[in-house]
């Protein structure tokens, strides 16, 4: 449910991990994006600078950027379960 990069050494292995559980498992797995699964985020607390030091430029943390783009905010598990990686504002009323 989020922040699956900067926190730690090897942000960059645990979302290539994640993304090829996806891939394998891709009915059993979701992927909810963090407020770390953004560019701005993840360029200050430590994602963008891991990738320059383990692959030498920031293509593969633009890649990763772009991914996090598609992950979804949140989801519902058989309507009774609302997952998201933080809280709602006040003025949310209704699940719609």
């Amino acid at each position: 449910m989020g922040d699956f990069v900067d926190r730690g050494f090897n942000s960059v292995e645990t979302f290539q991990l994640f993304l090829c559980l996806k891939l394998k498992y891709p009915g059993h797995i979701t992927l909810l994006r963090g407020n770390h699964e953004t560019r701005q985020v993840s360029s200050v607390y430590g994602y963008y600078d891991e990738t320059i030091r383990k692959y030498g430029n920031p293509n593969p943390w633009k890649y990763c950027t772009e991914v996090f783009d598609y992950l979804p905010l949140g989801a519902s598990v058989e309507g009774k379960i609302f997952c998201i990686h933080g809280g709602l504002s006040p003025e949310v009323k209704t699940f719609d």
